[in-house]
């Protein structure tokens, strides 16, 4: 498995069948992508989210893969939730400018 460096992306997020490959029945889904700390919350923990863009569902449980595209920006720290929800706002237009 590889892992981009920390950062914003823009991507793609697929569900997996059983054996780990890219399920034909549903379509792949945009998604904004962070990998990395959370700094504006003391988060030293790296993680990787998705955020699956006009998706409303369950999806606890099944296989995802995601697919990175476009890198946006790197990872930073925000004064607070107000600017960081912002600049995440930010991050989904891009994401469909790219990608739409």
């Amino acid at each position: 498995m590889c892992v981009p460096a920390d950062g914003v992306y823009a991507g793609r997020v697929v569900r997996l069948d059983e054996w780990g490959r890219t399920s034909d029945l549903e379509p792949l889904r945009m998604a904004a992508i962070s990998v990395g700390t959370n700094p504006t919350f003391d988060v030293r923990q790296r993680r990787v989210e998705a955020y699956l863009l006009d998706f409303d569902g369950d999806l606890y449980g099944d296989g995802l893969g995601v697919e990175f595209v476009h890198r946006l920006r790197g990872m930073e720290r925000f004064d607070g939730v107000d600017a960081l929800v912002a600049q995440m706002r930010d991050d989904v237009k891009q994401t469909r400018a790219l990608l739409g």
